[in-house]
């Protein structure tokens, strides 16, 4: 009598290989989606500065040399906004926050808050937590 299937032993072997295996990726997943949400902050925190840049000098060429002092929610100078999309507010790991028209912050998944104070037309790191965004 020839059965075709798998002994008890041969399952348990498999699910003991598969429970190693995720034992391994499940914690790697964790790393790599930290790292996207610090990649993606970095590159939010690029873009924001470019346009600061951007509407200071345009500012400077029209004859108005007040510093910006919004980025999206008000507005300020000839009624225009740095960002077409303004900061919302956010509790969450990995997210941006306005907190005034002045102070932003960048809740970071793993270490605390980054903050960040618009001051003379640039965002600029005000604590300790801003060294991975700054690199």
């Amino acid at each position: 009598m020839n059965r075709a299937g798998f002994t008890m032993v041969e399952l348990i072997f498999v699910i003991v290989v598969i429970g190693i295996l995720s034992a391994i990726a499940v914690p790697k997943f964790a790393v790599t989606r930290t790292d996207a949400e610090i990649t993606k902050a970095k590159a939010v925190l690029g873009s924001v500065r470019s346009a600061l840049a951007t509407t200071k000098q345009k500012n400077i060429l029209s004859g108005n040399f007040t510093p910006v002092t919004d980025l999206g929610d008000a507005t300020y100078a000839f009624g225009e906004t740095v960002l077409q999309t303004p900061v919302k507010s956010c509790s969450d790991a990995g997210c941006w926050e306005r907190v005034n028209a002045l102070h932003y912050k960048y809740h970071h998944p793993v270490s605390g808050t980054a903050d960040f104070n618009l001051t003379n037309s640039m965002l600029v790191c005000e604590n300790d937590n801003c060294a991975f965004l700054e690199d």
